[in-house]
């Protein structure tokens, strides 16, 4: 779980066959469908951190996902501001 896109609501991060499956939260315990974009083969652990540089006053984080053959899936994340 985490906020991925800005609005200080927790978001469902569900890391799926070949996918990243996420909920954005709706304020009120509910969350939207989830969206799914590519992570490439045998997605691990979704890790939530800043590696392009944004603003630390910006709460935008991008998504690391170690795979099970020693890569690594980094997805920018391109949220409006």
């Amino acid at each position: 779980m985490g906020d991925v896109n800005g609005d200080g609501i927790p978001d469902i991060l569900m890391p799926s066959s070949g996918s990243l499956g996420i909920a954005y939260g709706t304020g009120d315990g509910g969350f939207l469908p989830l969206q799914y974009v590519g992570t490439g083969n045998n997605a691990g652990q979704i890790i939530l951190t800043n590696i392009h540089g944004q603003s630390p006053k910006i709460d935008l984080p991008d998504m690391v996902s170690p795979d099970g053959g020693g890569g690594v899936m980094v997805l920018i994340n391109t949220t409006p501001q």
